[in-house]
């Protein structure tokens, strides 16, 4: 079905609505609001010329606009014949009106239903048979959908459309190609969108201020607003590009290209991540310089996530009460009756549901929008995972739904999906549990590799990934491509998430299981969890964590293990992360300077031991030996973050391994080597008279150098008094190597100087 026939599926009321917007763009504001009733046509009139039908010929005098939308159920074919033949009745009851004299000077058709030339012709024909010889036009859905290529605002008030278009010959096709990846994950989901009070307010603000920041609770619609945003800004040529992190933001900044970037859960999808905090407070500030009208930023959030976030970073110092007018508020007690109902009739109109289904939503619809539990997600399960899923379903002598049934699954709609995840194999569980590890969101070949490992430890005779992961998409999950064409692996919704985190929080053998097999990213995901708590223990219901000495004790054996195998260098980073946020929790609770490690303060240990491990397993020879694939520059950060811990820990000690990453920097380059022995040095581990021998010593006198050189060529118009403190300012640093190599920073200056000449 082409787009000028699905605009029908919009309702009558939105399309009232679209063709009131549409009038305003190609008439002017003048054209006054549509009355009449749904089945006999709507009108709306208008006084004064205008440019229409084009720019270089306008009419002018009275104007009369009929509206005549008929459901797209009925077929194209019997849509047609239904304005052919109620044309002329209803062109009638105008005449009826107004006498022959009397008659509008144009009068314009507007339907959504797409017409044939010869469709035309009869329409026009009907009309010249009545006695009407003035201006007649006829607007129909093909029309619309051009108007919808061509004006913005129409596009900005209705993405539903763009969720129902053929996008490519909507949007720039390059821009397509570039957005692809995000453009078909979201699209489907549009063609039900509401434009809400929030999406209006995101609207405004983003196009203002250039970032903003979606907060509130699940299933409120976080994600769905961005993604109309999304489609809007693609249709007028920007690219979607979806990231995580802001490293990837600079990664895929192209100064030169329009572009939107999208960070949903940019601080944790579940609870406050650390590493994602630290990392965007770092580089916000810097980030927020780069936005502009060709660049825009938004965020997603929970509330509580963003709150904790906060409290545990530097965003206020970067802007003051972040995020402050950034910020847009999306929550369902901001959604009013009439945008719920929408929402409700979006989803009922395009599910294809029985004939008793959509009785008993039109019998129940004001209870079901006025429901305490009413969220825009829950309304989409209703419709597309319960009761069009009972019409499949359903056997001749099966009972119909009742109101009853309706009532509970809004009640507790994770019900079905906890049958309907009690029924799957073993090895799809546990394909569902990994996904849990990565909290919902993971490299395709991450998952794959943490999924045949758990099956490994499990004792699986068969680990068919590729079978379970056919058999789990489109119900539990779903697969995206990031937009450098990673392969990610997500949960249908984040409600999903939610509710295998529940489900293993209320058994407890499932709960166990789950902590003795958990992977790296898991474990830490826990060690997230227990940080988080300590400042917000009313959340416990998104998190899984140990709460009992059974489960600490198998969460610290496989910690212990886990820790003494090879791991990623970020998971390092993020272990210490986690460490450093219980510690600065801690730290205020129990109004401490520093924690020592026998301090009996401390009512719950779990916490000392957990920190305890970690860097004990750390700083033991086999971390070096495990991990040896580590460049210099990965041990910089590793223990640039490790060393960090001494502000709050007293049992920080040197890796027995630290030798031999120091060996590493006779062979590395000497950018590398510089920076990993200031860090050494700044933390006295290391003897420099000793270490720095001749031949190290002239590589680096060469690296200095050159880089001065370098420097010079940049700065050689500069006045010399300039210079000298440009040359000062780049030994910042570095002067204790300067001295080691020059003998001072001015014998330095001095070699340069004679080598350019």
């Amino acid at each position: 079905m082409s787009l000028d026939f699905k605009i029908g599926t919009i309702g009558w009321h939105n399309f009232e609505t679209l063709v009131q917007t549409i009038l305003k763009c190609i008439i002017g504001s003048g054209v006054s609001t549509l009355g009449g009733t749904k089945d006999k046509g709507r009108d709306a009139s208008f006084e004064g010329k205008a440019n229409y039908p084009s720019e270089k010929t306008n009419w002018d005098g009275s104007w009369i606009f009929q509206v005549k939308y008929v459901d797209d159920a009925v077929g194209l074919d019997n849509a047609r014949n239904r304005v052919k033949y109620n044309i002329k009745n209803e062109f009638e009851l105008i005449i009826s009106r107004n006498n022959l004299e009397r008659l509008p000077n144009n009068y314009i058709l507007i339907t959504n239903v797409p017409l044939t030339a010869s469709n035309r012709n009869e329409i026009k024909d009907i009309i010249l048979d009545i006695g009407y010889n003035n201006n007649f036009a006829i607007i129909d859905g093909k029309e619309i959908c051009e108007f919808l290529r061509k004006y913005p605002v129409i596009r900005k008030s209705y993405p539903q459309l763009l969720g129902l278009a053929d996008l490519d010959t909507i949007i720039n096709r390059d821009v397509y190609l570039q957005s692809q990846a995000y453009m078909l994950d979201w699209q489907p989901k549009l063609s039900t969108f509401v434009k809400t009070s929030p999406y209006k307010e995101a609207l405004k603000k983003i196009a203002k201020n250039y970032f903003i920041v979606l907060d509130g609770p699940p299933e409120a619609g976080k994600s769905t607003i961005a993604a109309a945003l999304a489609l809007i800004y693609a249709s007028n040529g920007f690219q979607i590009i979806d990231i995580r992190n802001s490293n990837q933001f600079f990664k895929s900044y192209n100064k030169k290209e329009q572009q939107l970037f999208i960070s949903d859960d940019a601080v944790g999808e579940v609870f406050h991540i650390p590493v994602l905090t630290e990392n965007w407070s770092k580089d916000l500030s810097g980030i927020l310089k780069f936005l502009n009208n060709k660049h825009f930023l938004i965020w997603t959030t929970r509330g509580y996530i963003l709150e904790e976030a906060i409290l545990n970073s530097k965003f206020n110092e970067i802007i003051d009460n972040f995020p402050g007018i950034n910020k847009v508020i999306v929550e369902v007690d901001t959604i009013s009756e009439i945008e719920k109902a929408e929402i409700l009739y979006n989803h009922a109109k395009l599910a294809n549901l029985s004939v008793e289904s959509k009785k008993l939503i039109r019998e129940n619809a004001n209870k079901i929008i006025r429901h305490p539990n009413f969220t825009p997600e829950r309304v989409r399960q209703l419709v597309n995972n319960f009761l069009l899923k009972s019409d499949e379903d359903k056997k001749s002598d099966d009972k119909f739904m009742t109101w009853e049934d309706i009532w509970n699954f809004l009640k507790n709609p994770g019900d079905r999906w906890i049958k309907a995840y009690q029924t799957l194999e073993k090895s799809q569980k546990n394909l569902l549990l990994t996904l849990l590890d990565f909290k919902g969101r993971g490299p395709l070949e991450d998952v794959k590799s943490s999924y045949i490992t758990r099956c490994r430890e499990l004792g699986f005779k068969r680990d068919n990934f590729v079978r379970n992961l056919n058999i789990l998409e489109h119900s539990f999950i779903k697969i995206n491509h990031t937009f450098s064409g990673e392969k990610y692996i997500n949960f249908q919704h984040p409600s999903l998430r939610d509710m295998l985190i529940k489900e293993i929080n209320e058994d407890s053998l499932i709960k166990l299981n789950y902590i003795k097999f958990a992977s790296a990213s898991g474990l830490k995901n826990i060690s997230d969890g227990l940080a988080f708590i300590i400042r917000n223990d009313k959340e416990k219901e998104h998190i899984i964590i140990p709460t009992n000495d059974e489960e600490f004790d198998i969460f610290f054996k496989r910690l212990s293990v886990i820790l003494s195998f090879s791991m990623k260098s970020k998971l390092w980073i993020e272990f210490f992360s986690s460490i450093e946020l219980i510690a600065l929790n801690l730290i205020e609770k129990h109004e401490l300077k520093i924690i020592k490690n026998n301090d009996e303060k401390f009512i719950d240990k779990n916490y000392i031991k957990l920190v305890n491990i970690v860097i004990t397993k750390f700083i033991d020879a086999c971390t070096y030996d495990n991990n040896n694939d580590y460049s210099l520059y990965d041990w910089f950060n590793i223990l640039t973050k490790y060393f960090n811990l001494k502000k709050y820990f007293d049992n920080i000690s040197s890796p027995i391994f630290i030798k031999r990453i120091i060996d590493l920097t006779y062979s590395a380059e000497p950018k590398d080597s510089i920076k990993l022995c200031n860090l050494l040095y700044d933390y006295q581990h290391l003897d420099y008279k000793k270490f720095l021998n001749p031949e190290l010593k002239s590589r680096w006198g060469d690296f200095f150098i050159k880089r001065i050189n370098e420097l010079l060529e940049v700065i050689k118009d500069i006045p010399m008094e300039a210079c000298s403190e440009i040359w000062r300012h780049f030994g910042v640093g570095f002067s204790e190597w300067f001295f080691l190599i020059f003998g001072s920073f001015s014998a330095c200056c001095t070699e340069v100087t004679s080598k350019l000449k």
